[in-house]
């Protein structure tokens, strides 16, 4: 079991974001088996790529469980109530039926079960990915070859992938605008 971070190597911001998001997760969570990797961060279809293959590579290590986190979240409590109902052949990501089609999955807080069939959507996923020509494509992509696997989906629940900063959620989503939000500036500061 493991917990994939993405990060960047050129941007301050999102630099200050990684790091606030891994003293998060250290200080939360501190037995989380974490791994992290950098993009350059103009490039988000290369990104969405690096993901996809990560947990591809995670697979091959051997991980039967393997979560991801983007780097704008923080994690503010141990993230046994995330990895509890994750078992082999399951999907765990938040689902927003009624969306448009490349946002019904918001993949920014994720977890995946191995299993043969998961193996196969991530290999799907990827095949997608590698297509992409704009950002949120990977996101469209897994709803589509999801929509034609086995995979048992697990939706997300809000306290896992917040932007609305709920006191009592475990991980906050700081997605754009919603970092100038003064509950997230004061949470961002406990581990910066």
């Amino acid at each position: 079991m493991g917990l994939l971070l993405t990060g960047c190597n050129e941007n301050t911001e999102c630099m200050e974001m990684r790091k606030v998001c891994v003293a998060s997760i250290k200080r939360n969570d501190p037995d989380q088996d974490l791994k992290e990797v950098t993009f350059p961060t103009g490039d988000r279809i290369e990104a969405a790529m690096g993901r996809v293959k990560l947990f591809h590579q995670a697979f091959q290590r051997g991980w039967t469980r393997v979560g991801w986190v983007d780097v704008d979240t923080i994690v503010r409590a141990p993230l046994d109530d995330f990895w509890s109902d994750v078992e082999p052949g399951t999907l765990k990501v938040m689902y927003r039926p009624g969306i448009a089609d490349c946002s019904i999955f918001n993949t920014g807080v994720m977890a995946i079960g191995r299993s043969p069939e998961t193996e196969e959507l991530v290999a799907n996923w990827l095949r997608g990915v590698m297509k992409a020509k704009k950002w949120l494509d990977d996101q469209r992509y897994l709803w589509k070859v999801w929509k034609k696997s086995v995979v048992r989906l697990i939706p997300l629940e809000t306290k896992f992938n917040d932007n609305h900063f709920d006191r009592e959620s475990v991980i906050w989503h700081g997605k754009g605008h919603s970092r100038e939000d003064s509950r997230w500036i004061r949470e961002a500061k406990k581990y910066a």
